[in-house]
């Protein structure tokens, strides 16, 4: 009666279990499926040059603040051509480049810049892309310099000069080797320079983000960036994103991804669009093989075992409903034990009645009542129950037997 033993603790435990369940519910939630709500996966597309991040929530809640971050090496020429971001669902893409074509932020470059820069993000255009941008803000700030003297003949030679005017005169007039008169005319020159080149980077990202719904934010101060770019996003439940760069005409090896979220410890990295949207339950399966494993030897083990113990009474062995009733006295399990038993205890008794040439005049009810007072009194006495259905059939004959032998 083991069994029955632990039947009676488990039911005992049960109020504890279920209070421990509703105390802890929110912290088991958050650690075994709220931490895969976010997911996140990167693909990289070696013929169209490009890098994508892909991010699902797949919660029931908004997760704010979610932040994507690609790093690409840096000093790298024209590293990035384009940036974009779509829903999953086959929405229109937004473009980097479109955000700054917006003619208002165009009219409030000078005069002089805007043919150049207009030309570059032209619809039509074939170097419509942020490399170019990069380019033709140095051919403006070349050309002025050259202007006012300030240009390559102007000053030593000098592989800083060549490739970077901009740091290199930066560089120059620090130091104090030119005269202070042209160093200000100069500073002048790059700070208004600047100034309509990060006016423009500014307003194509606000552009963007109110078009996308992602906020790019560059660690460096190019259009075509190097160094470490971050995406900004919130996600609604069931919502998507995918966020792609494409990828400038030189070679940009050891590109790192990662997403990290303000709502949760670490999002789901998965290996494909697919995953995604997979149950918790196949994710588990995929991401957690060995764990999946054991869970399913463990179910495996514990289930018949748990099916053994917890297994209602009336589908249990005859024996085991006997031995269930001497031991609680219930009256619902020895009503039970009789309607499961009665026919065969009457046909035993009628066959007794007929050896011994005896006519007791009982009825079955009488009869079962009889065998329940000899099998408790028995139970009083050696607590022990029976170990099958042969044991409890010899012991309730032996009192029939003596029931009609002795009436």
């Amino acid at each position: 009666m083991r069994r029955w033993n632990l039947l009676k603790y488990l039911t005992a435990l049960f109020p504890v279990i279920a209070y421990l369940l509703t105390q802890f519910s929110d912290p088991i939630k958050r650690q075994f499926v709220n931490n895969y709500d976010l997911r996140w996966a990167k693909v990289a597309d070696r013929v169209e040059r490009t890098q994508s991040v892909l991010v699902h929530n797949g919660g029931d809640k908004q997760l704010n603040e979610i932040h994507i971050e690609i790093t690409l090496p840096l000093r790298i020429e024209a590293p990035i051509s384009d940036i974009d971001s779509t829903s999953l669902n086959r929405d229109p893409r937004y473009s980097f480049v479109d955000a700054m074509a917006n003619p208002d932020f165009l009219a409030q470059l000078p005069p002089n810049d805007l043919p150049a820069i207009a030309q570059i993000v032209d619809r039509h255009s074939t170097a419509r892309n942020l490399y170019e941008l990069d380019d033709a803000f140095g051919r403006i700030l070349t050309a002025k310099l050259r202007a006012i003297k300030a240009d390559a003949g102007a000053a030593p030679q000098g592989d800083d000069k060549v490739l970077d005017p901009h740091k290199y005169w930066l560089k120059i007039c620090a130091n104090g080797k030119s005269a202070d008169r042209k160093c200000r005319r100069i500073n002048a020159l790059i700070n208004s320079w600047e100034t309509s080149r990060y006016r423009l980077l500014q307003e194509g990202a606000r552009q963007w983000e109110a078009t996308s719904g992602v906020r790019a934010v560059f660690e460096s101060s190019r259009f075509s960036p190097d160094g470490r770019v971050f995406f900004i996003l919130s996600l609604g439940p069931s919502e998507s994103k995918h966020v792609r760069i494409r990828l400038g005409p030189s070679a940009v090896p050891n590109i790192a991804s990662s997403v990290v979220a303000a709502s949760m410890d670490q999002p789901l990295e998965v290996v494909g669009e697919s995953d995604l949207r997979a149950s918790v339950f196949l994710i588990y399966l995929k991401y957690h093989t060995l764990l999946s494993i054991v869970c399913f030897l463990g179910l495996f083990v514990l289930g018949p075992l748990a099916w053994w113990i917890l297994r209602p009474i009336r589908l249990r062995q005859i024996y085991q409903i006997f031995n269930i009733a001497l031991e609680t006295n219930d009256q619902e399990i020895w009503e039970l034990a009789y309607t499961r038993h009665k026919y065969l205890i009457l046909d035993r008794f009628r066959g007794l009645r007929t050896t011994f040439r005896k006519n007791v005049a009982i009825s079955p009810e009488e009869l079962f009542d009889y065998v329940r007072v000899n099998l408790r009194e028995q139970f009083a006495k050696k607590r022990q129950f029976y170990t099958d259905e042969e044991h409890l059939n010899l012991e309730i004959c032996h009192y029939l037997k003596k029931l009609v032998v002795f009436a």
